[in-house]
């Protein structure tokens, strides 16, 4: 039977969190009233990936999620200053172990670009990131 792979989401924004302080990353956008206190703002999605590396017993042994990421800010400088910290925590994460995730192999996709906002006062810039992870344990 395969094991289940961690939510690798939380376990990124919390490494995130503790990298990069100066950014607000988080999986849901804060309210309207707070996301403007909150800027920079950076929200994570995994948007696919493929289980790797077969095993004999159990399924497969490592994930490879893609992971995007929209940065938010108040500014085009600020947005760009979140996304080059964020950009260097990311890329930098092999050999990183928390919240019971290993991580390896991590590889930028898409480079960072600037992407439409519905708002006229936020620049939002985006980059993708895909990582190799294996579940170690709590």
């Amino acid at each position: 039977m395969q094991d289940e792979f961690p939510d690798v989401e939380p376990v990124i924004v919390a490494y995130q969190l503790e990298t990069v302080p100066s950014v607000h990353s988080c999986l849901e956008l804060p309210p309207v009233d707070e996301f403007n206190a909150r800027l920079p703002v950076a929200q994570y999605t995994r948007i696919g990936g493929a289980a790797i590396r077969r095993t004999w017993g159990n399924g497969y042994l490592m994930d490879r999620p893609r992971i995007d990421v929209d940065v938010y800010g108040g500014s085009r400088e600020q947005a760009n200053l979140a996304v080059k910290a964020l950009r260097a925590a990311l890329l930098g994460i092999a050999g990183t172990v928390t919240g019971g995730v290993a991580f390896s192999d991590p590889e930028e996709t898409a480079g960072p670009g600037r992407r439409p906002d519905a708002s006229q006062n936020i620049t939002r810039i985006g980059f993708t990131v895909s990582l190799t992870v294996r579940f170690v344990g709590p």
